[in-house]
């Protein structure tokens, strides 16, 4: 079980002590989504001792700008796993067009960072498909109890989606 703490948790009172220093082009890439939609990509996620265990660019990044980010708290002995949630799209006369009004979800373990707005490659019902990432978020439990088809590759990463937009 998930528990919001946003309301009642101080960013001061966060344990990071066994965080290291996330490399600059995460941080570049996360804050560039933060300063481009005003919304953090992910919330931050505090064990029962309130130890940071995912959103670590969040928690500095919500330092950074005196912002204060969504906080979740998750009993330590539970696994958290990453996932997506989006639309399908298809690269259409040179741009990426949604498919149908229908959200999924996937289950995200890849190294490269994310943010609402990149295009993944992932598993689907026929074989692969592409989706727009337009959530990002934590559930706790093992992966095969989440029971989600996988992201399997980044396709374009949200940053130069957001600059076509405007």
């Amino acid at each position: 079980m998930i528990v919001e703490l946003t309301s009642i948790l101080n960013l001061d009172k966060i344990n990071v002590s066994g965080m290291i220093t996330p490399k600059p082009d995460k941080i570049k890439y996360y804050e560039d989504y933060f300063l481009a939609t005003g919304c953090f990509a992910n919330a931050v996620i505090v064990d029962e001792c309130w130890n940071i265990r995912a959103g670590y660019v969040t928690y500095l990044l919500a330092k950074k700008y005196g912002v204060r980010p969504q906080i979740f708290e998750i009993r330590a002995s539970k696994p958290l796993v990453k996932v997506v949630k989006g639309r399908y799209v298809k690269y259409i006369s040179w741009e990426w067009k949604f498919v149908g009004e229908k959200c999924n979800t996937w289950i995200y373990a890849l190294k490269d960072s994310v943010v609402p707005g990149d295009i993944l490659r992932v598993e689907a019902a026929k074989g692969t498909a592409y989706m727009q990432v337009e959530e990002v978020k934590h559930v706790a439990g093992p992966i095969s109890s989440v029971g989600l088809r996988k992201a399997l590759k980044h396709i374009k990463k949200g940053k130069s989606i957001l600059e076509s937009e405007t």
